[in-house]
């Protein structure tokens, strides 16, 4: 799964991964997924069968793979960098504060799960 957008706000991108994990997260979509990797798999991939096997769609989800980590990537405009022109130890507080806060929202509204998600939100680019 792989999408990418520019949010007006963190918790807007927060809302729209928390969707997209309740919308492809389950048996059916990861079953396609297999399916369809199976389909591309070079035949000179190294002990192809074994792999053709373990992704049949008759095969148990859990003996194909036991646990999976999803890192999602929020970004979005921040009105932080409108207050802030250098990193100083006020910027980062704040910073780190917006994080945690966006963090902490994800994990409230995520669904239950044995998916570990990992919640990304990227850093500003220097330019010199």
């Amino acid at each position: 799964m792989g999408e990418s957008k520019l949010y007006k706000s963190g918790t807007d991108g927060v809302r729209d991964l928390v969707g997209d994990i309740i919308k492809h997260f389950n048996a059916d979509f990861l079953r396609q997924q297999f399916n369809l990797i199976t389909r591309k798999l070079p035949t000179d991939v190294p002990e192809i069968e074994h792999w053709r096997t373990l992704m049949h769609k008759n095969q148990k989800l859990n003996i194909i793979f036991s646990s999976i980590v999803i890192p999602m990537v929020c970004t979005y405009n921040s009105s932080l960098f409108a207050s802030h022109n250098d990193e100083t130890q006020q910027y980062i507080d704040d910073f780190k504060k917006e994080c945690e806060a966006l963090h902490d929202e994800f994990n409230r509204k995520k669904p239950a799960s044995n998916l570990e998600i990992v919640l990304l939100t990227p850093v500003p680019t220097r330019t010199s």
